[in-house]
């Protein structure tokens, strides 16, 4: 989640320690589902409910561009929701593609 009294570094740390924090807290229930297994950052983050630090820099700056940009048409509110909107879309494509690497633009849904 991102909030307005924090830096871009500040939200980049805050990430950091929060998947830290739940990639340790998988790592100590894997001896108990039968032996180590490994899962990709991404898996970890998905899992977490983490959108992927380069989309949410992306969309940082999709707002930061729209409100330097906005008309008297857009409020603030309108802004962020069209960027998370466009930031969810793009997680999703993302992780659509690493399901189904042979076909990076098939939509498992359809």
């Amino acid at each position: 989640m991102l909030d307005n009294r924090m830096s871009y570094g500040a939200h980049v740390e805050y990430s950091t320690i929060k998947a830290a924090r739940i990639q340790e807290a998988l790592s100590r229930m894997l001896p108990n589902v039968g032996g180590p297994k490994t899962i990709s950052e991404e898996a970890a983050l998905v899992l977490a409910g983490m959108i992927l630090i380069d989309i949410l820099a992306n969309e940082a700056e999709e707002i930061y561009a729209s409100n330097w940009q906005r008309g008297r048409n857009s409020s603030r509110e309108a802004i962020r929701r069209s960027a998370r909107q466009s930031a969810l879309s793009s997680w999703q494509r993302k992780m659509n593609a690493q399901a189904n690497p042979k076909h990076p633009g098939v939509d498992r849904k359809k």
